[in-house]
């Protein structure tokens, strides 16, 4: 008996503790971070997935953003130098006009774990992207990054503008 309480709680503790994402964040960082690599990627297109992977002092930065009709969706994953791996994601309402994308609100996420920070943002306004064979360029529209506080205090971290983006999957990926 006492062996079949100890494996209950146990396995509540690693079920309870195997992921700490909500159902629609794990989906989002399915959809973003998942992406098959048959994956169609028609560069030219504007809607689907892009990504761009940075360092950024002892943080690895790997962001997606998700293009599609209706809204923009932006999920970053911060790995830490000791293993820990934080999602954080962020969507906002857009419309299209001319080479012009405008987001009618602005958005933050984030996420803190011990001691650690992983955030995205997408910024209010209009911003003018061009696509070349390669990247999407859009100046100004997000920032992501993230940050550790150490046993001292020191803060060791990142924030990024992003301008290039590489088309990952024609995919299109809702935050609903």
């Amino acid at each position: 008996m006492k062996f079949y309480i100890s494996l209950a709680l146990t396995l509540i503790f690693v079920v309870g503790c195997a992921d700490a994402l909500s159902p629609g964040e794990s989906r989002l960082r399915d959809d973003l971070f998942s992406i098959p690599s048959n994956a169609t990627r028609t560069p030219t297109a504007l809607r689907g997935i892009w990504g761009r992977d940075e360092r950024g002092g002892n943080i690895d930065f790997a962001v997606r953003l998700a293009l599609s009709a209706r809204e923009i969706v932006i999920g970053n994953r911060c790995t830490f130098q000791d293993g820990t791996v934080l999602y954080a994601f962020a969507n906002v309402s857009v419309r299209y006009e001319n080479n012009r994308i405008i987001a009618t609100g602005s958005a933050t996420g984030r996420r803190d774990e011990n001691n650690k920070t992983c955030f995205v943002s997408l910024a209010l306004g209009s911003w003018s992207f061009s696509i070349d064979p390669t990247q999407l360029k859009i100046n100004g529209l997000s920032s992501f990054g993230g940050s550790q506080t150490s046993g001292t205090g020191t803060q060791v971290g990142s924030q990024v503008t992003a301008s290039g983006w590489l088309k990952l999957a024609d995919t299109e990926v809702s935050s609903d």
